[in-house]
């Protein structure tokens, strides 16, 4: 395997990244939940929604949401608000919070939850690249989770290990949560409650989002393909040249959870990292917040890229410098810096 050096730079300003969700959904006058667009600049999805909601004083629960969307990036998708009335969309359509803008779309009986959406469209400018950089076309993926997943310093896969392996008092200290006096067990349980199912059970999918991105790396790094190694916060992607090698279509790995069936080369590899990390299956039963329990889902060990196209130009921030103008469209829960990472890693050899 051979590594590569990234230097050209993504998101520069929030301008540089810009997702559009795809949909299919159906609006009426009536229904028990309101449909909006949510475009956002420099706001996680998460944070913007349980601000909203404060805003107009209600339960956060009751928003939802098709995806995670990109903080600094300009980013539009749908929202579903139940119990909606009028009283509601006067507030919402009259809310001012910098880098928070809401369009009504109409009314409907189904909420929106994550995974309602065929996927997103991206416009992706790179930048600081060499005048005689070459990019050639890219028609699939592997399908990692990238680094916004996990947080700064992988802080997010932290505490979500931290909540499997129910070291609550570790997971209170990385979040911040501990003052003075709040040493003791009873409290910790108490401490993470507050911060809602949602975000919990967000944590807990970054820490198995790590662990599917090592067994995708591992069954990659034993292909024919030639192939290329990346490195990111928590280890290595490992991309494929060529096209996609026909054993990886259809291929689906599990996010690992109790209920997960780990057979043949998958089930080897994650029995080997649940060993390394010192878990077992059974403890994604959350036996202390059973409100955490999920059942299991697969995803896709690579998907198309569809749509692909670039325009090459001088770079305006970066004195003596190009960048790329990059538009495409991925299936939903794929990742666009993924596509730019395996186009622009593959340019500076290092050996």
């Amino acid at each position: 395997m051979f590594k590569y050096l990234l230097m050209y730079k993504i998101k520069q300003i929030p301008e540089d990244f810009i997702v559009e969700e795809i949909t299919d959904l159906k609006t009426s006058e009536n229904g028990c939940c309101g449909y909006f667009i949510l475009e956002k600049i420099e706001w996680g999805t998460l944070d913007a929604i349980e601000k909203i909601a404060r805003a107009v004083g209600i339960n956060s629960n009751r928003l939802g949401f098709a995806g995670n969307k990109d903080k600094r990036a300009i980013t539009k998708q749908f929202i579903s608000i139940g119990e909606f009335n009028d009283w509601l969309r006067k507030g919402l359509e009259g809310l001012k919070i910098k880098g928070i803008g809401l369009r009504f779309l109409g009314c409907g009986d189904k909420r929106i939850c994550l995974g309602d959406l065929s996927g997103n469209k991206f416009e992706i400018v790179v930048r600081n690249l060499d005048k005689d950089f070459k990019i050639g076309n890219i028609n699939f993926i592997e399908n990692y989770f990238d680094e916004q997943r996990f947080g700064i310093n992988g802080k997010n896969c932290d505490v979500g290990r931290a909540i499997v392996k129910w070291e609550y008092g570790k997971a209170c200290e990385l979040l911040g949560l501990l003052n003075e006096g709040e040493c003791f067990r009873k409290n910790y349980l108490q401490l993470l409650g507050k911060l809602g199912t949602r975000r919990l059970r967000f944590y807990i999918h970054a820490y198995q989002s790590y662990l599917w991105n090592c067994v995708l790396s591992e069954i990659l790094s034993k292909s024919k393909n030639s192939r290329f190694t990346i490195d990111y916060i928590l280890g290595g992607f490992v991309f494929l040249k060529g096209n996609m090698p026909t054993n990886l279509k259809g291929l689906e790995i599990p996010l690992i959870n109790f209920d997960s069936k780990l057979e043949g080369e998958v089930g080897g590899i994650y029995k080997k990292l649940m060993k390394i990390e010192s878990i077992k299956q059974e403890d994604f039963v959350f036996r202390s917040m059973p409100e955490l329990v999920s059942e299991g889902v697969s995803r896709k060990a690579v998907v198309n890229v569809a749509n692909f196209q670039c325009r090459f130009g001088s770079d305006e921030l970066n004195k003596g410098k190009y960048k790329s103008i990059l538009e495409f469209s991925l299936p939903a829960g794929s990742y666009a810096s993924i596509v730019v990472k395996k186009i622009f890693g593959q340019q500076t050899f290092i050996n």
